[in-house]
């Protein structure tokens, strides 16, 4: 069993944030939010957030009904580092930074300040 929600496997939702943070446009025009990424991030930030997704498929299945950004509250971000937690210290870091980054571009207007406080306590 995958500890990752492949691609295809994701909720709508999160197939439209995904392709709008990266959307590549002409070059006078504003594309995504994480558009200069090379492909090989795109793919590590892809693994880290289909974590998050399998993780809430598996525990929490009914916030996938809620639009992505909504849906990372800082308690469930919480009891996924719980989850986690036979991991090493700086995996943790790197899936839930990596999440909080992707939905933070993806949905800027959000107050992330809880979010990046907690990313910012893993780093220490």
């Amino acid at each position: 069993m995958s500890l990752v929600l492949a691609y295809p496997d994701w909720p709508d939702a999160d197939h439209v944030m995904w392709e709008s943070v990266f959307q590549i446009v002409g070059p006078l025009d504003d594309g995504g939010a994480l558009a200069h990424l090379r492909q090989s991030s795109r793919k590590t930030l892809q693994n880290h957030y289909g974590r998050w997704l399998k993780w809430l498929v598996d525990f929490c299945p009914e916030a996938l009904a809620e639009l992505p950004a909504d849906r990372v509250t800082v308690e469930r971000m919480h009891s996924w580092l719980e989850a986690l937690s036979h991991t090493k210290l700086m995996t943790r870091l790197s899936f839930v930074g990596d999440t909080v980054r992707l939905l933070s571009k993806a949905s800027p207007d959000k107050d992330w300040r809880r979010h990046q406080q907690l990313v910012k306590r893993l780093r220490r």
